[in-house]
């Protein structure tokens, strides 16, 4: 089955300025947005805001949470994960930063919000390969990557350096235990990937080593997710507002045969000026890319 329309996600909130999104998939069928959007607090007055929505169909419908108390500034970046935890967990994780060191974690429960608190770590990026377990990733201030961790018995930080060319904007998922993946944009407009694994020597023998050029022509931002080993699909925007995408397949030629070609053109929607895009891998299969401007939220999505 192809990929289908851009469909508009009805929201009862304008996004903000250089708005952000974030999606996750807690539980089969279930689909949880946030995005950064306006809210009114008088009668000229307007704040910023988050807000929480969820579909329990897999995003034919969606229901509104509102704002979520506690935050009133546009955020650098977000981003919301599935707890990672036993079955009956159907939890949310939202980590939200104003600037690389200033970065807030909020955890949503099934039925109620705890109160915003300081993240464990610095980052722009964050990705969890596990219970207890989280990983972030920064290119701030010298065009190098940063990774950080932190988990029951250690914490750390990593410089993994460059490769060659400036990076920004980095974009983070885990497959497993054990597994990590990282992709920043370049300022030539490239998608670079490194990745961990824990069984093969981590990140290779030369740590700020093993980059893999993607090509494209991205101007960011980027987001990954993934539906399992073997699997990782990246979305990000190109020089023409497009959301472009680049699937890994381990038991399908990997990248593909040419592996800085073999990009996907989604097109974007009508009259639309794409400023960020997130998505999810389904639990009952099948993908979600939300992509976001300053006036609407959209949605297109490839079911298996």
């Amino acid at each position: 089955m192809p990929w289908s329309p851009w469909k508009r996600v009805e929201i009862s909130y304008r996004p903000s300025p250089n708005p952000r999104v974030a999606i996750a998939a807690t539980e089969a069928g279930r689909l949880d947005l946030l995005l950064s959007a306006w809210r009114q607090v008088g009668l000229r007055e307007m704040a910023y805001a988050l807000v929480h929505m969820w579909s329990t169909d897999n995003g034919t419908t969606w229901s509104d949470g509102g704002p979520i108390e506690g935050w009133s500034a546009n955020p650098h970046s977000l981003l919301v994960l599935a707890t990672i935890g036993s079955p009956a967990t159907k939890g949310l994780e939202v980590i939200a930063s104003l600037e690389f060191d200033s970065v807030s974690h909020k955890t949503w429960s099934g039925s109620t919000w705890s109160e915003w608190s300081s993240s464990l770590l610095p980052g722009y990026a964050f990705t969890s390969w596990g219970l207890d377990r989280l990983d972030s990733f920064d290119t701030r201030p010298n065009g190098r990557l940063t990774h950080r961790w932190v988990d029951k018995a250690d914490s750390g930080q990593e410089d993994l350096g460059s490769p060659g060319d400036e990076i920004a904007l980095p974009a983070a998922t885990s497959w497993g235990p054990g597994r990590l993946d990282v992709f920043c944009w370049s300022r030539s407009g490239h998608l670079w990937h490194k990745w961990y694994e824990l069984r093969s020597g981590g990140w290779g023998r030369d740590v700020s080593g093993r980059w893999q050029n993607l090509g494209g022509r991205i101007r960011g931002p980027i987001s990954a997710c993934t539906s399992g080993p073997g699997r990782l699909d990246v979305f990000s925007l190109d020089e023409h507002n497009h959301v472009q995408h680049k699937w890994h397949d381990s038991s399908d030629n990997g990248w593909g045969a040419d592996i800085s070609d073999h990009w996907e053109d989604l097109g974007r929607p009508a009259q639309a000026y794409l400023m960020d895009v997130a998505a999810v891998s389904r639990h009952a299969g099948g993908t979600d890319c939300i992509a976001i401007d300053s006036d609407a939220c959209y949605r297109i999505s490839f079911a298996v």
